[in-house]
């Protein structure tokens, strides 16, 4: 991505300070934008340039995603253009078990999602232009491997989301992708035990890679781009 397509524009990242969220940040910054980060187990501050503030939210909580916006907002100067939703709840729990795990990441993973969305597209609309992506898995696909219906359901419920949105907006100028991971050496993506010689490039993924597809889908370039799962699995998975 090169530094005019996205230079001075306000980003919203959610799950700033996670393996994928951090790195995300960081190749926004070095293409210019500026950056407000939500991470709910972030502390509130201004990054290492005016350019950029961290507001901590839980963003399954609507009041709390639109104060914490504003702020973001206040500090930057303007409103977002680019929405990139890395937040996330794992919920490893199977059918059986409690439905507060269920709850939880419903809460975070889809609504959390909308709440963020809800919030911004008014200023994307407005403005004629708009970047929206959201982070799903490959669980969306397979259904995981045990106990992870939670997560998975979560996740399938948000790709409905984006595409949505993609539909809604498309006139207005504004972009509603999903950039689907999976074996991605990196937080909750990672796999315990995996073997990349299951993998058919022969590697586990690195978080450079979402952060590539993620570059595409914010910039100017992809402007005709909308509606789409682009699956960052190293061939695991195709659709």
């Amino acid at each position: 991505m090169t530094a005019d397509g996205i230079r001075g524009r306000i980003a919203l990242v959610a799950g700033s300070s996670g393996g994928l969220g951090a790195p995300i940040v960081a190749a926004l910054r070095a293409a210019g934008a500026r950056v407000g980060g939500l991470d709910v187990r972030a502390p509130e501050r201004v990054g290492e340039s005016p350019d950029e503030v961290f507001v901590p939210c839980d963003i399954g909580d609507e009041r709390a995603v639109s104060d914490a916006v504003t702020r973001v907002e206040s500090a930057l100067g303007g409103t977002p253009s680019i929405l990139v939703n890395c937040a996330a709840v794992v919920a490893r729990c199977g059918l059986e078990e409690t439905a507060g795990e269920w709850d939880d990441a419903l809460r975070v993973n889809l609504t959390g999602a909308f709440y963020l969305v809800r919030r911004v597209i008014g200023g994307m609309r407005d403005a004629g232009y708009g970047r929206i992506v959201q982070l799903a898995s490959i669980v969306t696909e397979t259904g995981g491997s045990g106990n992870v219906a939670a997560y998975a359901a979560s996740k399938a419920g948000l790709v409905g989301l984006a595409k949505a949105v993609a539909v809604e907006f498309a006139a207005a100028g504004v972009t509603s992708n999903v950039v689907s991971p999976a074996w991605i050496e990196s937080g909750m993506f990672s796999v315990p035990g995996a073997v990349p010689e299951k993998v058919p490039v022969r590697r586990m993924g690195a978080p450079a890679d979402v952060v590539a597809a993620v570059q595409y889908l914010v910039s100017p370039a992809a402007g005709f781009v909308t509606g789409q799962v682009i699956h960052v699995n190293g061939g695991l998975r195709f659709g």
